[in-house]
């Protein structure tokens, strides 16, 4: 799963959730967590919801917005490489 590519153990999380990739404007719209908040019935506790994306505007901001937490971790990285990940991770 997309976790692994970059190195992150899924198993490190009570739950996980991949959001789909779809819609021709997927990649340009701030994606809405609340959804999940609800699901998960986290609306009163955002910040029990660990966002990992890699898109600031798209992904990042909007679940900081909601008080969710969240690491960036770039579209380019890929384990492995010469780069370290931690440089990579941002609240």
């Amino acid at each position: 799963n997309s976790l692994e590519k970059v190195g992150i153990n899924p198993n490190y999380f009570d739950k996980f959730f991949q959001m789909p990739r779809k819609g021709k404007d997927f990649n340009k719209e701030p994606k809405d967590f609340y959804p999940i908040l609800e699901h998960y019935e986290l609306v009163n506790q955002p910040s029990k919801l660990l966002v990992i994306g890699d898109r600031k505007e798209r992904d990042i901001e909007p679940a900081i917005k909601l008080g969710c937490q969240a690491i960036h971790v770039p579209m380019y990285y890929k384990k492995g490489s010469n780069e370290d990940i931690n440089n990579y991770i941002g609240f």
